[in-house]
């Protein structure tokens, strides 16, 4: 249902699950997925990696054929 409703409302999801990474493997975009490679860490750790990575971010989301972008 995430799926889905991502694809429709055209977002982009944020992920750490692996079974998100394996339908953007499988299916491709839409919806485009981010996945957040850090493992077990605080959720400050998540929101610096995000922060930082802000800009590649926004070139992923307007990029055509990009549908998946893995952050360290």
């Amino acid at each position: 249902m995430i799926w889905q409703a991502a694809a429709a409302q055209g977002f982009v999801l944020v992920t750490k699950d692996d079974d998100f990474l394996e339908l953007a493997i499988l299916r491709g975009a839409p919806p485009k997925v981010v996945v957040i490679g850090l493992g077990n860490c605080r959720t400050a750790a998540v929101a610096a990696l995000l922060r930082s990575a802000r800009d590649r971010m926004e070139r992923f989301a307007r990029d055509p054929h990009a549908s998946l972008l893995k952050l360290p």
